[in-house]
């Protein structure tokens, strides 16, 4: 009304006002949807899918927050999947009327106290107190200071203990890899890792794992839709939670290696790094030394390279290099691995520094010194290289 009033040329106006309306929704579109279609977008499914799955028939397994309990219900009570599993969230389990639905509904947990003392219970004062619990014996910690510096317990913390001592051992207990070690209630060294969720076990022990259990979930049961599709939007919560798979897969492999199992630490790796969730510097030194050790040393090489080229280390070379001097093969191996690393990526001061210690500690002090000269043209101002090749050419001069 208004550009009838001025006189002006309205439909034209008009029309290009049109085409700019229609303009920005579209390009809003376009620009959002890749963010937040879903569609191939598996992962919280399969998430939840493989956390219950973890778990043995009638188990009870105590959850942290959103990601691990909404996903896991919706798999139970919308596709009836593993409704034998009680879900216990540990936010929750602060409150009265969840303690009472735990304790009322199927499949109940057995709970010692009365309605009315699930009404009253609040967080206790507590320090640091030795218990024992359905045959474990434990400290558990405070989980807290109020103000004038007494130590608390929380009521999650309470009801874990509570819910532990009357189940005594009758239903399997399991805790997912997603709760926080500050809700573990000191039980850590009881725990058994089998994927993604611990095992409550009798036994006390660091760092457990079943490996043939671990390995049959990550292999044989769990899902990993959409995790390796470029074209699947993954945001930084879901990169984050995806990385549970990754402490899982590498824990096993460095059990494996650990217990000399070379070509089973091998494979574990190369099945991680198929899911395409990290395989960054990390991930490829791991695999570098698996297949080293395992006297792979081609494919260790060419993780070496890989490692120089596109993430800026010179360790892989270093990795391969001991590694061959530890199984018993002569200097002279371990020297040529690095001179061709060295030839191939010479701005790696690194490299040179770690050429002139095996000639130096295979007796070639000549072989050093050469090194060192090399080392400083890349480093002309690193003053320890200068004051290294004078001590060095002192002894050869004194050979």
């Amino acid at each position: 009304e208004w550009l009838k009033k001025v006189g002006a040329p309205v439909m034209p106006i008009l029309s290009a006002g049109a085409i700019l309306s229609l303009a920005v929704p579209v390009a809003t579109y376009g620009y959002n949807y890749p963010t937040h279609t879903r569609e191939g977008n598996y992962i919280p499914y399969d998430y939840a899918y493989n956390i219950l799955q973890s778990c043995d028939e009638n188990g009870i397994l105590f959850t942290n927050g959103d990601n691990d309990t909404f996903t896991l219900w919706f798999l139970q009570e919308v596709e009836g999947i593993r409704k034998d599993v009680r879900i216990v969230n540990l936010s929750l389990l602060n409150t009265s009327w969840y303690i009472r639905q735990l304790k009322n509904m199927e499949p109940k947990v057995q709970i010692s106290l009365s309605e009315e003392q699930i009404d009253r219970i609040s967080l206790q004062l507590w320090e640091d107190k030795q218990v024992e619990i359905a045959g474990l014996s434990w400290t558990v910690p405070k989980a807290g200071a109020l103000p004038d510096g007494r130590g608390y317990i929380r009521v999650q913390d309470l009801m874990i203990l509570d819910i532990i001592r009357m189940n005594g051992w009758k239903r399997p207990v399991f805790f997912a890899v997603t709760v926080s070690p500050d809700n573990y209630v000191g039980l850590r060294e009881y725990f058994q890792m089998e994927g993604m969720v611990f095992r409550l076990t009798d036994t006390r022990g660091r760092e457990k794992m079943d490996l043939a259990r671990t390995h049959k979930n990550l292999w044989d049961v769990y899902q990993y839709r959409g995790i390796a599709d470029s074209t699947v939007y993954k945001d930084r919560q879901t990169t984050n939670l995806l990385r549970n798979y990754s402490a899982a897969f590498q824990q096993l492999a460095i059990l494996h290696y650990q217990a000399e199992n070379y070509d089973e630490a091998i494979k574990e790796m190369e099945q991680y790094r198929s899911l395409k969730i990290t395989d960054g510097a990390w991930e490829r030194s791991l695999l570098t030394q698996f297949y080293a050790d395992a006297g792979q040393y081609d494919k260790a090489e060419e993780l070496a390279g890989d490692l120089a080229e596109n993430f800026g280390t010179f360790d892989g070379y270093i990795i391969l290099s001991d590694a061959q001097r530890r199984k018993g093969d002569n200097d002279k191996v371990a020297i040529e691995t690095l001179e061709r690393g060295v030839e191939l990526y010479s701005g790696y001061s690194k490299g040179f520094e770690q050429l002139a210690k095996v000639y130096f500690s295979s007796n070639d002090t000549a072989g050093a010194i050469r090194s060192l000269e090399r080392w400083q043209e890349v480093a002309p101002s690193d003053s320890m290289v200068r004051q290294t090749l004078r001590d060095l050419k002192a002894i050869w001069e004194k050979e």
